[in-house]
């Protein structure tokens, strides 16, 4: 889609004027922290963005190693991880936006093409009707039975905040080293439209909706997939749906700052709800102004709730979460592991919004702990 027909996601003066409101309805709505199941860093949250960052790709540059953990290896054709022997899901393929975030911010054209080529070679393995082939890895166990549906919704999200960094970087969007990844992009048009229809389908979207309070990160990743990814489509059909699942998942957050999952609060499941929620605030288009104000709520008391559960040493609490913890919820056979890389990126937006320095200081101290310390939650203090 040519770039004038895009209200770039920078924030600007409008945008400055909704989070201002937002920080009045948020200072009355957000009142002294609860106890949470760390012992906390002592930050104190403000609503109140004080300068314009620019476009959210501008704060990745500046803050790339804080921002993205390690990029795939793609090989020549496309695939990322248990894909690179066969196809067997499109989950597989979600880390290329990792790839594609630091080629657009070192502006390197090998690492742009080999994010690209990952997308078409997912592209060319979606069915006629528009979802993606699935196909059991041998010998493994556990099952891809969820992945047509909510492997294809996690993918659409991180494939509409792609798109949507693509359109703010003038390096893609006019140099001549960018003109042929340009037109391979805008080549996958039709397939990309053809996916989300599919998501969109009676016999799908239920799936997609069924957040209730077990997993509202699911309706989040859902508003970002229609949203973001509806927006660069012009599909104001789209739109609308990812506006019913963002409401949907705003329902979920209580007094507070729990995200609900699974009826409590999880700080794994509610960092990467942050960093989504995040997302979708930082780009979508003016003509969809009225949803910042609440997402700027949701944001602020769902991190306020979070900074709760970082200990002084860096790690984030996984003590009474409702899903992610030592002999909890397992994924593709292995248990779910704790992590800060969803944590560091939500400090860093939250500070290139309100001018906090001191989140960075939070978020280095995240970093530092996950990259000498092991993921898993069994083998971290409890």
């Amino acid at each position: 889609m040519p770039i004038s027909r895009r209200r770039l996601a920078g924030l600007g003066i409008a945008l400055l004027a909704v989070a201002a409101t937002a920080a009045v309805v948020a200072a009355h709505l957000w009142a002294a922290p609860q106890t949470g199941a760390g012992t906390g860093n002592g930050l104190v949250v403000v609503a109140a963005p004080s300068s314009p960052p620019g476009t959210e790709l501008s704060v990745i540059a500046a803050h790339l190693s804080l921002v993205v953990n390690s990029t795939p290896k793609i090989t020549t054709v496309g695939a990322i991880g248990t894909n690179k022997t066969a196809f067997h899901s499109i989950g597989f393929q979600r880390p290329f936006s990792n790839d594609l975030e630091v080629a657009l911010a070192k502006k390197d054209a090998t690492g742009l093409s080999d994010a690209v080529t990952a997308l078409e070679y997912t592209f060319a393995h979606q069915n006629p009707v528009g979802s993606f082939q699935v196909v059991q890895v041998p010998g493994a166990a556990y099952s891809l039975n969820t992945d047509p549906i909510v492997g294809d919704v996690f993918f659409y999200a991180d494939l509409g905040h792609a798109l949507e960094l693509l359109q703010q970087s003038p390096w893609y969007t006019t140099s001549s080293a960018t003109a042929s990844m340009r037109g391979r992009v805008e080549a996958l048009r039709a397939k990309i439209a053809l996916g989300l229809h599919w998501l969109a389908e009676p016999a799908e979207l239920p799936t997609v909706k069924s957040t209730g309070t077990n997993d509202t990160n699911r309706a989040i990743y859902g508003a970002e997939a229609f949203l973001l990814t509806g927006e660069w489509l012009d599909d104001s059909s789209a739109i609308g749906i990812g506006e019913g699942l963002l409401h949907s998942a705003e329902g979920n957050l209580q007094p507070d700052g729990t995200i609900l999952e699974k009826g409590g609060f999880d700080s794994g499941y509610q960092s990467v709800s942050l960093d989504n929620l995040f997302r979708i605030y930082l780009n979508v288009s003016d003509s969809l102004a009225s949803l910042k104000a609440p997402l700027w709520n949701m944001i602020t008391k769902g991190l306020a709730r979070e900074l709760q559960a970082i200990e002084p040493t860096g790690e984030v609490s996984h003590a009474n979460n409702s899903r992610t913890y030592c002999g909890g919820e397992n994924f593709r056979g292995k248990p779910k592991q704790g992590g800060g890389n969803d944590v560091t990126r939500v400090l860093v937006y939250y500070s290139a919004l309100s001018g906090q320095t001191s989140l960075l200081s939070t978020a280095e101290s995240v970093r530092t702990f996950y990259t000498t310390n092991t993921h898993s939650l069994c083998a971290l203090p409890t």
